[in-house]
C-alpha cells in the first residue's frame, strides 16, 4: 500500500502495531507490505504547518488456500498397451476438469465424472476446483503407447 500527501514538502511518518503515530515514529519512504490483517496510520508533517490528523486505513488479507494439484495414475510415461488413466484429488469436494491433446480448443472444459480416461498417445492436463479454494495448479501428464511388432523373416 502507499501513503501520499498533498502538502509540498510534507514528510509522513507511520505506524502498523496500533500506536498513534508521531515524528519518532516510522518515516515513511515507499510502498508498504501487509500481509495480514493490519491497520496502518500515519501522520503528515511539514515546515511551517501544524501535524496533519492521523489517517487510518485498515486491511484484511485472506489468502484462499490452493485446492491439491489432480495426480495421475497410473504415472505418465512409455507404455506397451493403451492405458486407463484415473485422475484424483485430495480436496474434499473437488471436481476435476481435464483436457487432451486431441481437444486443446476446449481447455478444461470436461468435468470428470468417473474420473476416469482411456487413452492412446497423448498429454492430459487437468485442474482441481473446490468451493473455498482458489483453483489447483495445473498437472500434466504424457503418455506413450510403444507397439512392438512382431519380428517376421
Amino acid at each position: 500500500m502507499t501513503i501520499a500527501d498533498s502538502t509540498t514538502g510534507a514528510t509522513i511518518y507511520y505506524t502498523t502495531n496500533g500506536t498513534t503515530p508521531t515524528t519518532s515514529s516510522t518515516l515513511y519512504s515507499g510502498a508498504i507490505t501487509v500481509s495480514g490483517t493490519e491497520t496502518v496510520e500515519a501522520i503528515a508533517v511539514a515546515s511551517g504547518y501544524s501535524n496533519s490528523a492521523v489517517a487510518s486505513a485498515t486491511y484484511t488479507i485472506t489468502v484462499t488456500p490452493q485446492a491439491a494439484t489432480p495426480v495421475f495414475s497410473p504415472a505418465a510415461g512409455s507404455y506397451t498397451s493403451t492405458q486407463s488413466v484415473t485422475i484424483a484429488d485430495s480436496t474434499t469436494g473437488a471436481a476435476i476438469y481435464y483436457h487432451h491433446q486431441r481437444n486443446h480448443a476446449n481447455r478444461f472444459v470436461h468435468l470428470i465424472q468417473r474420473r476416469n480416461h482411456r487413452l492412446d498417445d497423448e498429454t492430459i492436463e487437468a485442474i482441481a476446483v473446490a468451493s473455498g479454494f482458489s483453483n489447483s495448479a495445473v498437472a500434466t501428464a504424457a503418455y506413450v503407447i510403444v507397439v512392438v511388432a512382431p519380428v517376421t523373416r
